[in-house]
């Protein structure tokens, strides 16, 4: 190329002539030299480059180089002295950075290096600086401009200093360096697998000698083989012209000699023309740097980054081919599986040549093949492995790198409400309305993105087979059946809520419950489903359960006998011993003692005793009736009756009336007591006692409960508001219903601690599934416990003589007397009168003397009322 790489692209060594060349140089490469000048004065060097990421910028280029030339022994004494020899050394460290920040077709660059000569015994050596810059346009497609025949054209300007530094000073004179400025156009034209062609054109301006110009021309098939051609008008001994040829060996070609994958190696040579004092000089030399994309990272996100949002922007760093006519295209992967794209990778790197045809079989979440660097999309939450390729036109490969690996990992959270628990407590009373209870939903964001204005839905499907269709079938509307609906504004990752919702429903028996959470998806904005849970609760036990108010546990038919007494004191026959009834074994107060406590108390002055004997009992001796009325004066004595108050008669009576003897063998043996009229009401007045003839209710709870499950028992419990005492009643049913009464008797003839007192009950049932329900505690479940009277009867007992209708004693008379008159004037109140026959004798003969008494009493009493009252 005659020198001519001020402004050409893609050479290696064109740093040495313009350090802002390293920065468009590809991303490593090594050289070496070898060139055989005049008279074996040869020149061998070594040349490596790498782009390097700096702080800066991650395109940074640096090269070194290190370049002997060598000067056989010579004598140019004629013989006079020794052959000496002589040596250049050159140590170059450059760099180029492209200026990103303006342009990415703008470097700029610097070499910095040591020189150093030597002849003979005798060395000198200094620092020289070079500086440098190129600019150069995009590839601009020609291919319609020239019909088809090159696809590209770039073109490159540069411009440099050189062999800046301090003078060479050998022994003591100085030698300036050759400070040499230089300007340069290149012009690129090609098509990547066809022709291509290069030419460049330089001027150079070196220190106290005239500027010149140089031209050079590269034309290469198929980035396999070059000619090049150079012209030099610079006025020096050798030729103007050079020629050179180049091969071209890459991975595809010599896959089993070349190392690595991705790149080629480039062998040269070239010479100058022959001329008219020296040999033609020549040159030779290999190459060796890559021909695929270069390096490049992934951006971002970054590396295991949580991402708050659906819409997402990945992005990579922008790479390069080095070959100037090739393309570059990139192939963004994106799945939920990373062995998915382990696979890829390994695939790629195994036989990268096989790739597409690898992932035409493939199928990812996304998968793109774009030109640029970046890509926008929308993506549902979850966890996502991406990986980027940049593949040139001849498919060789090169994967992003993000932390030293190909595949990258980022996360788009996302809110996952999930239904963690879904109970029903049941309501503990047994009422008749709808209420069954509290449904509780506990909902737990198990994602890592806040849930916002999500609804909690509750619906009550009824049966068990609607449940089944609400499941499976898309045509079931869930909302038909909606029970509550809650709003969420907001829950956090990891966050726990709890909602209630009250349970009503008339329905029994099994209910599948559904609750599901639902929100609008980000990316389409419509209303979806996070989470759907069921199950299914039995309704609770319904019903009434009650009794009235008050009940009368106790009905009394009261009857009060006015009982008078008899002043006869009866005896055994051939006895005058006083019998235990008349004394201790009475069916009420016994008389004796009755009529002890009378005289004892009152004002009756003097009572007479008068025995009797009875001849039909075989009794004869009238000693017998004294002995019978001492018996009864020694008990009245032993009870504390004053004796002067009490005398026995003399007299003896001796019952006889042949006529009746069959009916009066038991009547006459007695002792008769007897007072003044003025003092019988008071000695033989009647006694008093009640008799309450009772019946015994119970009292009748009415049931009418209804469960959705069938009772294990019931269980009835009474308490006094006065007594401790309590009443249970256990009901054993194994049905779903528990109808009718339920009795309990709470009082007894021995027990009434309950009657005239209020009784709380309460009602308790369990369910098969273990489950209690009650009554509701209130006023309402009270019930009084009360007597009640049915009936208010009187009996006066008026004694007649034996035989006759007339009483013994003229103030029973009296007392009956005042009874009917009382009644005439009260309608309420009934007389009867019921005659009694005492005679031991046939039923036949007691009715009828009973008979005629009653009629004699009660015709004898309603003629003196009306007289009375007329």
């Amino acid at each position: 190329m005659a020198g001519s790489l001020t402004g050409a692209l893609d050479f290696t060594h064109s740093f040495y002539a313009n350090p802002g060349a390293v920065g468009f140089l590809r991303e490593w490469q090594w050289s070496a030299n070898y060139s055989n000048w005049i008279s074996d004065i040869y020149n061998t060097s070594f040349l490596y480059g790498r782009r390097v990421a700096t702080p800066l910028s991650r395109h940074t280029r640096l090269a070194v180089g290190l370049s002997y030339l060598g000067i056989p022994e010579f004598d140019n004494s004629g013989g006079f002295d020794q052959q000496v020899n002589g040596n250049h050394l050159v140590a170059t460290a450059g760099f180029g950075q492209p200026l990103t920040f303006i342009s990415r077709n703008l470097s700029i660059g610097a070499n910095v290096k040591y020189f150093r000569s030597q002849l003979d015994e005798y060395k000198a050596n200094t620092y020289v600086f070079d500086t440098g810059l190129i600019l150069r346009t995009p590839k601009l497609g020609v291919r319609n401009l020239t019909g088809g025949l090159f696809e590209y054209f770039i073109l490159s300007t540069g411009a440099s200093i050189m062999n800046m530094g301090s003078p060479v000073e050998f022994i003591s004179e100085e030698t300036p360096l050759p400070r040499t400025y230089r300007g340069g156009i290149a012009m690129n034209i090609g098509t990547h697998r066809s022709f291509q062609l290069s030419v460049a054109l330089d001027y150079r301006e070196v220190r106290d000698e005239d500027g010149f110009f140089t031209v050079g021309s590269e034309i290469s098939w198929n980035q396999f083989i070059a000619f090049r051609f150079g012209y030099s008008n610079e006025n020096n001994l050798l030729g103007e012209y050079t020629f050179g040829t180049s091969l071209q060996f890459d991975d595809l070609l010599l896959n089993s000699i070349i190392p690595g994958r991705n790149n080629e190696i480039k062998m040269d040579l070239a010479a100058n023309q022959s001329n008219n004092f020296f040999a033609s000089p020549y040159q030779g030399s290999i190459t060796h740097h890559p021909i695929g994309p270069e390096s490049f990272d992934l951006i971002e996100p970054f590396w295991g980054a949580k991402i708050d949002s659906n819409r997402i922007r990945l992005a990579w760093q922008d790479t390069r081919d080095p070959d100037l006519y090739d393309d570059i295209s990139y192939r963004f992967l994106l799945d939920k599986d990373s062995l998915q794209l382990a696979r890829v990778v390994r695939i790629a790197e195994e036989n990268q040549h096989n790739f597409v045809n690898y992932m035409d079989e493939q199928d990812f979440y996304a998968e793109r093949q774009l030109v640029d660097n970046s890509m926008d999309m929308g993506l549902p939450g979850g966890t996502y492995y991406w990986s980027v390729v940049a593949r040139d036109r001849d498919g060789h490969l090169r994967f992003a790198e993000m932390n030293n690996q190909k595949i990258a990992k980022f996360r788009i959270t996302e809110p996952k409400p999930r239904i963690i628990a879904l109970k029903f407590d049941p309501d503990e009373f047994i009422t008749t309305d709808a209420k069954q209870g509290t449904l509780s939903i506990k909902v737990m964001n198990l994602g890592d993105r806040a849930a916002r204005d999500i609804y909690v839905n509750l619906y009550d499907i009824i049966s068990t087979q609607l449940a089944a269709n609400v499941m499976t079938n898309a045509s079931m509307n869930l909302a038909d059946y909606a029970l509550d609906s809650h709003n969420l504004a907001e829950l956090l990752p990891g966050e726990i809520t709890e909602i209630e919702v009250v349970w009503n429903t008339r329905v029994h028996g099994l209910h599948p419950i559904v609750a599901e959470v639902t929100g609008n998806d980000p990316l389409s904005l419509e209303s979806i489903v996070y989470h759907q849970h069921s199950e299914n609760f039995h309704t609770i036990p319904k019903g009434t359960f009650s009794t009235n108010k008050q009940i009368d546990v106790l009905e009394m038919n009261r009857k009060t006998y006015f009982i008078p007494y008899l002043g006869r004191i009866y005896f055994d026959a051939s006895s005058d011993s006083i019998k235990k009834k008349f004394l201790t074994d009475w069916v009420i107060e016994p008389p004796l003692k009755v009529f002890a406590e009378r005289l004892k108390n009152g004002n009756i002055k003097k009572i007479v005793l008068t025995g009797s004997i009875d001849p039909y009992s075989e009794e004869n001796d009238s000693s017998l009736a004294y002995n019978r009325s001492r018996s009864v004066f020694d008990v009245f004595r032993q009870l504390g009756v004053d004796s002067t108050r009490i005398k026995i008669s003399p007299e003896v009576t001796i019952n006889r009336n042949p006529a009746r003897t069959d009916y009066i063998r038991q009547e006459r043996r007695f002792v008769e007591i007897s007072t003044e009229p003025g003092w019988e009401p008071e000695l033989f007045g009647p006694i008093t006692v009640l008799y309450n003839d009772s019946t015994f209710n119970p009292v009748k709870f009415e049931s009418d409960i209804k469960a959705a499950v069938p009772i294990k028992y019931a269980h009835l419990n009474l308490r006094s508001d006065i007594e401790t005492g309590m009443s249970v009643l256990d009901l054993f049913s194994d049905k779903q219903r528990l109808k009718g009464n339920i009795y309990w008797e709470p009082l007894s003839a021995s027990n009434i601690e309950w009657l005239g007192k209020n009784a709380a009950y309460s009602f308790v049932v369990k369910d098969s599934l273990e489950r209690e329900f009650r009554l509701p505690e209130t006023e309402d479940n009270v019930v009084r416990l009360d007597e009640a009277v049915t009936g208010n009867e009187k009996f006066f007992i008026v004694i007649a003589k034996f035989g006759d209708t007339e009483s013994y004693y003229d103030f029973y008379w009296q007392n009956v007397k005042e009874q009917v008159e009382t009644a005439i004037d009260d309608t309420t109140k009934k007389v009867q009168f019921i005659g009694h026959g005492c005679a031991i004798g046939s039923e036949q003969l007691n009715k009828k003397l009973s008979e005629s008494r009653a009629e004699a009493f009660k015709s004898k009493l309603l003629d003196e009322v009306r007289a009375k009252n007329p």
